[in-house]
């Protein structure tokens, strides 16, 4: 399937194809609004549009002096710390003893340190957010001389599998067969390398890794921001190698790409179909009102920084001497003058109040609600259904339903590495 991909040379064009699902832009959006802060700042003007006939600096200010406050962030932050809040419990399927091997590489899944529950904790809330998560799978490269013996493959660490993991929009095309499997798949990453002090942060270096059942085939090409490439340019690959598993060594998990799937909830097992898996995903769900409530309250604050203050106005006979005023002084008024104040009307700014309160109550509500989509929810945990309940209900049958999709995510990383690791023949 990927003998296009493998002929030498390929076009520049023909690596940066995109799939379908591909939405760099949209998801770099949900990043935005799940991290906030600078992310959020960087970007605030795609949130906040430029009204009919407004004047440019008076965009620039509103954007500015808008605040976003962060609704979808913690509220993905506690479905993943209810989901991954303990440690992972992993058994071979029949029972026998666990290789000593994975005792130590649960606490390094990565060779940097992260342990696994940390890891897929990370891989979850990125599935809450962009709608997919990735991860790649690493083997040491076992050079020209094989080991001879088991004991020589454990000593010199060739079984050391390492995951790390990918970003949704690197990933820019790939192929599954009918049962789901990938075909192949191009990782792509631009890096702005700088090797010493000396040297000015001008080079870009773009890298493309394209996978298949069998090799890793790289291709990459450096270049500086005046001389980018064209897509006519042909490239020629400057490495490729085995990679050592049976199947492509990536492995996703979210609410998209995602086919259908079987739930156990309480006593019942609940057949999940591809629309319903996407309709479980948070931000997809969330998204949109976050940025309603944003701009809503981004108007309110911005009607009440211009109004908010009272103007002086006096009814003069001689406009060339007004009065003067300020804290500790007096007013002289003539007898036919007066004095007034005049402050904008405030009635629109009591219901753009209560709208930015109804919009932040929709956000938990839509929350709390994700698993309505599921039939008979209440009935698959063994709840009576009272009302009181409905809240609690559907956060446990939602937390079930994301614990089976992580759990089913680690049995196949589990899987995979056992497979590369060759321990079914030992």
């Amino acid at each position: 399937c990927s003998d296009a991909l493998d002929r030498h040379p390929v076009k520049l064009s023909t690596l940066n194809q995109r799939n379908p699902s591909h939405h760099e832009k949209l998801w770099a959006k949900y990043h935005a609004l799940y991290v906030g802060a600078d992310a959020f700042r960087h970007c605030v003007g795609d949130f906040l549009p430029k009204n009919p006939m407004e004047e440019a600096e008076n965009f620039r200010m509103r954007c500015e002096s808008a605040q976003y406050t962060n609704y979808v962030g913690p509220i993905i932050d506690f479905f993943a710390a209810k989901v991954m809040g303990a440690p992972v419990d992993a058994k071979p399927a029949d029972d026998a003893d666990e290789p000593p091997f994975y005792a130590e590489w649960r606490e390094d899944v990565d060779g940097a340190g992260t342990n696994l529950v940390d890891f897929f904790r990370s891989r979850f809330v990125a599935a809450c957010v962009k709608g997919r998560a990735w991860w790649r799978f690493s083997l040491p490269d076992p050079g020209e001389i094989p080991p001879a013996n088991m004991a020589e493959f454990e000593a010199r660490g060739l079984g050391r599998v390492l995951i790390d993991p990918i970003d949704r929009s690197q990933i820019l095309d790939w192929q599954e067969d009918d049962r789901g499997e990938l075909e192949w798949a191009i990782v792509h990453r631009v890096e702005r390398p700088r090797r010493s002090p000396d040297e000015v942060r001008g080079l870009i270096v773009e890298t493309w890794e394209v996978y298949d059942r069998e090799n890793v085939t790289t291709y990459a090409v450096p270049y500086t921001e005046d001389k980018p490439p064209r897509p006519e340019d042909d490239l020629q690959p400057t490495a490729r190698r085995p990679h050592g598993f049976s199947r492509v060594p990536l492995c996703g998990m979210g609410f998209e790409g995602t086919k259908a799937a079987h739930v156990k909830v309480g006593l019942r097992h609940i057949a999940l179909s591809a629309s319903e898996i996407r309709g479980l995903w948070p931000m997809g769900r969330l998204a949109d009102i976050q940025v309603a409530h944003f701009r809503q309250e981004a108007g309110l604050e911005w009607s009440i920084a211009r109004t908010c203050y009272a103007m002086p106005v006096f009814n003069l006979q001689d406009a060339q001497k007004p009065p003067v005023m300020g804290a500790g002084y007096y007013i002289m008024l003539g007898m036919n003058e007066k004095a007034d104040w005049l402050a904008a009307p405030t009635a629109h700014l009591a219901m753009a109040a209560q709208r930015v309160a109804e919009r932040r109550d929709e956000i938990y509500r839509v929350a709390n609600q994700l698993a309505q989509g599921v039939d008979n929810n209440a009935a698959a945990i063994g709840r009576s259904g009272e009302s009181k309940l409905a809240d609690a209900e559907s956060t446990e049958v939602i937390l079930v339903i994301f614990g089976a999709f992580v759990r089913e995510a680690i049995e196949k990383t589990f899987d995979l590495i056992s497979e590369a690791r060759a321990e079914a023949d030992m």
